[in-house]
C-alpha cells in the first residue's frame, strides 16, 4: 500500500497540512480530517482511503474559494456557482456548499439583488427594464427582481435617474452635433433601461440646460 511520506504543515495556513505519498505532493487537508483520519508519516494508507482524502480536500478547497468570494462582495446563487465551475469544482461538491452558505447566512438572493441595485443606482444609473435584465442575468428570481426594484425606485425616479445620468454625461453631449443630439440622447437612455416616458421627460429638462443661443432645442420631444 502506498506510505505516508510527508505530512507538513502549511506555513501561513496553520490549520491545513500538505500531504505526501511516496514522496509525491498529493493535496493539501485540513487539520480536523488529519485528526480524524490519524494520519502520520509513515503510514500505510489504503487506496480508498487516499480517495477519501482527496474528495475531503477538494471539499475544503471548495469551501475556502466560496467563502473568500462571498466575503469580498456579495453575489447570487448562480453568480457563485458559474465562479466556482470555473475553479473546477463539480455540482457534486458544489451543491452541498452552496447549501450550507445559505443556511448560514452568506448567501441570499435578495440582498444581492438590494445591494446590486443601490450600488448601479449611485454609481451606474439604470433604468427598470435593464435593472430586471440584469438581475435576472444573475439567477435572481423575478419576482424577487420586481420587489427589488420596485422598492429602489418608489424611492426615486426613473426620471430623476435619467436625468442624473446625462447631467454625469454632459461634457460628453456638448460635443456632439445638434441635428442628432436629440436621437443620441434617447439612444443612450434607451439602451440603459429608461421607459419612454423617463426619457422624453429626462431629455427635455437636460436640453434645457443647455445655451439656446447655441442650441436650438425649442421643441419638445
Amino acid at each position: 500500500m502506498p506510505i505516508i511520506t510527508a505530512l507538513k504543515r502549511v506555513k501561513y495556513h496553520k490549520d491545513r497540512f500538505n500531504l505526501f505519498i511516496e514522496k509525491k505532493f498529493l493535496c493539501t487537508v485540513p487539520d480536523y480530517f488529519v485528526e480524524k483520519l490519524q494520519l502520520k508519516e509513515g503510514i500505510d494508507v489504503p487506496d480508498k482511503i487516499i480517495e477519501e482524502i482527496e474528495q475531503e480536500s477538494n471539499i475544503f478547497r471548495a469551501s475556502e474559494t466560496a467563502y473568500r468570494l462571498l466575503t469580498m462582495r456579495p453575489h447570487s446563487r448562480l453568480e457563485l456557482r458559474m465562479k466556482m465551475h470555473k475553479r473546477g469544482f463539480s455540482n457534486e461538491v458544489i451543491n452541498p456548499i452552496i447549501k450550507k452558505c445559505m443556511e448560514n447566512g452568506y448567501l441570499d438572493d435578495r440582498e444581492f439583488a438590494e445591494a446590486y441595485v443601490k450600488s448601479r443606482l449611485l454609481t451606474k444609473p439604470r433604468g427598470s427594464r435593464m435593472l430586471m435584465s440584469e438581475l435576472m442575468g444573475k439567477g435572481v428570481d423575478r419576482e424577487i427582481a420586481d420587489e427589488v426594484i420596485s422598492k429602489a425606485m418608489a424611492e426615486t425616479s426613473e426620471e430623476e435617474l435619467a436625468f442624473k445620468l446625462l447631467q454625469k454625461n454632459r461634457n460628453r453631449f456638448l460635443k456632439q452635433k445638434s441635428v442628432d443630439l436629440k436621437l443620441k440622447i434617447r439612444n443612450f437612455l434607451g439602451y440603459r433601461g429608461f421607459g419612454f416616458e423617463a426619457i422624453r421627460k429626462a431629455t427635455n429638462d437636460f436640453l434645457r440646460t443647455i445655451d439656446d443661443e447655441e442650441y436650438n432645442f425649442d421643441e419638445e420631444l
